[in-house]
């Protein structure tokens, strides 16, 4: 019986990393096709409702038995290029503020999206790599994607959930009240 069972598991395991890298792709491509002179109520929507997706494919996805972590930072050109593009577009975005007044708290927490965005496409970026350089070894963006979801991007992905929660994206009931204790200075 221990013979079935392990050959059931790296099925699953399989299917688990096929699902995260899916929607590490969508996630991927959704951000590379942002354009911020067009905002787009439908762009804040799919990312809205991918970030649940990935929350809970990173936390599904099996642990390979080597636990490793390469972190590789971004030209910061490119990061800060990316972050100001984010930024720019949730603060111009009227689907998200459509009647916000308090501009404190609004530029904090586009920045504070634009920061966490960034951090998670190039953490999410790096395993699609791995993928790529290791097509017989998916173990290595498996354990990339989960050490770095660990040590780097897992409070921003609560994060950014919660930001889209707050502002209504995904659910018309939630209030921005939840984020008015927030100080901006």
């Amino acid at each position: 019986m221990e013979n079935v069972k392990e050959p059931v598991k790296k099925l699953q395991a399989m299917s688990s990393l096929t699902e995260m890298s899916d929607i590490a792709r969508k996630y991927c491509q959704l951000i590379d096709q942002l354009e911020t002179s067009s905002a787009s109520e439908t762009w804040i929507k799919q990312i809205g409702q991918l970030l649940p997706k990935l929350h809970t494919a990173i936390v599904l996805l099996e642990t390979p038995q080597q636990y490793s972590y390469s972190h590789q930072m971004e030209n910061d050109d490119v990061r800060c290029e990316l972050f100001m593009r984010l930024n720019e577009f949730f603060l111009s975005d009227q689907h998200i503020w459509p009647d916000f007044d308090k501009y404190d708290l609004k530029l904090h927490m586009c920045e504070s999206l634009a920061y966490d965005f960034t951090d998670m496409y190039f953490d999410l970026k790096r395993g699609l790599e791995l993928l790529d350089i290791y097509p017989n070894q998916p173990n290595q963006a498996a354990s990339n994607w989960r050490s770095s979801f660990f040590y780097h991007w897992g409070r921003q992905l609560v994060d950014a959930e919660g930001w889209l929660y707050a502002v209504g994206i995904g659910d018309s009931n939630a209030n921005m009240a939840d984020f008015s204790s927030i100080k901006t200075a």
